[in-house]
């Protein structure tokens, strides 16, 4: 969800509840409530601040609505276009791609790929587990350029971020002998 659409919910859902709870208090007998928008409404600034305060609400409720009525397909491939047509290649076969690509580097016990869709390519987050007698950052460029690589040559995507978690350093009796 977008920061302006997290806003735009955030103020609904204030206005609502404000709302809910004037007209509980006033079931209850508070009519402090009504006799001040009264008040207000009969005094012609008080008609200016009325009138913007129900602008704003009724902005948000527009936004609101024609936010439901939006559908944006949910990006499940990468297209690429051909003479001959469309070639869609789904996430799930370029995290394989990319699985693939990290068990070439030397010092990679196990990897979880993420790759998530952009405009002009992918972004690709790596979460690793390494063997305990590898230098970090140099195995981390080695998959990097690995990643690249493999997209690049395999699938034909550009690769325009990719970012390596080191989740854990650890030695298994059943790791990978190299």
């Amino acid at each position: 969800m977008k920061l302006r659409d997290r806003i735009v919910v955030a103020l609904c859902s204030i206005l609502l509840i404000a709302a809910a709870g004037v007209v509980i208090l006033q079931i209850f007998g508070w009519i402090f409530p009504l006799e001040y928008l009264l008040t207000t409404v009969a005094d012609p600034n008080g008609r200016w601040v009325a009138g913007l305060v129900s602008g704003a609400i009724l902005l948000i409720g527009l936004i609101l609505f024609f936010d439901s009525l939006r559908y944006s397909e949910p990006v499940e491939a990468i297209v690429h276009e051909t003479a001959m047509g469309q070639v869609r290649t789904s996430i799930t076969a370029l995290e394989n791609v990319v699985r693939k690509a990290v068990r070439q580097v030397r010092g990679v016990r196990e990897v979880k790929p993420l790759v998530r869709p952009l405009e002009h390519g992918v972004a690709v987050l790596l979460r690793v587990i390494l063997i305990p007698e590898v230098n970090v950052p140099e195995v981390a460029e080695q998959i990097q350029n690995n990643v690249r690589k493999y997209l690049r040559e395999i699938v034909g995507t550009e690769v325009l971020e990719i970012k390596v978690l080191v989740d854990n350093i650890t030695y298994d009796v059943n790791a990978r002998v190299e």
